[in-house]
């Protein structure tokens, strides 16, 4: 079995505590753990590590649902990889999350050959926390959606997300928040660097509706454009309808510090060297929000290259 996926990448297997899906099916030949085990009833400590593999060239669906019980805490990681120019593969994680409980979600699109189209739908309840920390490595065309429901008092949501873009990859991301109940607090922090002729489409809402009074809510996306040709869309949004309300947003596009730059490259730091050195600083406000250490681990090869 392990013959038919020899040309995923090493690390991919080092994971455990796995629920696969490759090609679009759940493998059990390939998984830890059962699909009824997305279901949290006991609070763990070791991360659930949900894959998603794609090598052939065609169409392929799936959905999959996590639940996090009340009171109960998890973590997720969630990682996409495809090694097929010609895959196109459509997913879409449900999360559910019950009154007092929280989930801590890592998503990873590692380098993607083909077309992903991911979208995530969470619902939060009342004391809930829901905290995701997205990495998008590129690929050939990337969209990920994702909706945030804050359904109950006090639920509480953070996002935390890097896309790094290089040559000609694209990826577009939609990211809304609705709060639906009071003393709602959510924040979402999207940074984006696009090298040579990439793209970056980043669309952020957050919507408040007039029941969510003493709601907190707050939305920045930061970009660096790396080359003449590399272009970013950045459009952040609020709709509020409550007048008692705590809400910001706010886009800024720009280049690497040419002073920092120079400050190194005067302590005789080759360019190339400097620039690596400042977009590392610039990405791991990102990548350590990453709580789980096995993850990290694997991330560390792919980040020197792709991050």
């Amino acid at each position: 079995m392990r013959m038919m996926f020899q040309e995923l990448p090493e690390y991919l297997f080092e994971l455990k505590n796995k629920v696969v899906f490759f090609n679009g099916d759940y493998s059990p030949e390939m998984s830890d753990l059962k699909l009824q085990d997305l279901e949290i009833k006991q609070s763990r400590t070791d991360a659930i590590n949900l894959l998603h593999f794609n090598q052939e060239s065609q169409i392929h669906e799936m959905a999959v649902s996590v639940v996090v019980r009340s009171g109960c805490k998890a973590i997720i990681n969630e990682i996409h990889f495809s090694i097929d120019h010609h895959s196109e593969h459509h997913s879409l994680t449900q999360i559910l999350v019950e009154n007092g409980a929280k989930l801590t979600h890592h998503q990873v699109i590692a380098p993607y050959q083909g077309k992903k189209n991911h979208k995530a739908h969470v619902e939060v309840f009342e004391q809930g926390q829901y905290q995701s920390v997205l990495l998008d490595m590129g690929g050939n065309d990337i969209r990920v959606e994702e909706t945030i429901e804050l359904k109950g008092p006090h639920a509480n949501n953070q996002i935390d997300g890097l896309i790094r873009l290089k040559n000609q990859e694209r990826s577009e991301h939609i990211i809304q928040v609705n709060h639906l109940a009071p003393e709602t607090t959510s924040q979402q922090k999207y940074k984006t660097m696009v090298d040579n002729e990439s793209r970056a489409h980043f669309t952020g809402k957050i919507y408040i509706a007039k029941v969510a009074q003493k709601s907190d809510s707050a939305l920045m996306n930061k970009n660096l454009l790396l080359a003449k040709k590399s272009h970013v869309l950045s459009l952040p949004q609020l709709e509020i309808f409550a007048d008692d309300v705590k809400c910001s947003h706010g886009s800024t596009t720009g280049q690497l510090n040419q002073e920092e730059l120079f400050y190194l490259e005067a302590r005789g730091i080759p360019k190339q060297q400097a620039q690596e050195m400042l977009l590392s600083g610039y990405s791991s406000e990102i990548i350590n929000k990453i709580t789980d250490a096995d993850l990290l681990k694997i991330l560390t090869p792919l980040s020197r290259t792709h991050l």
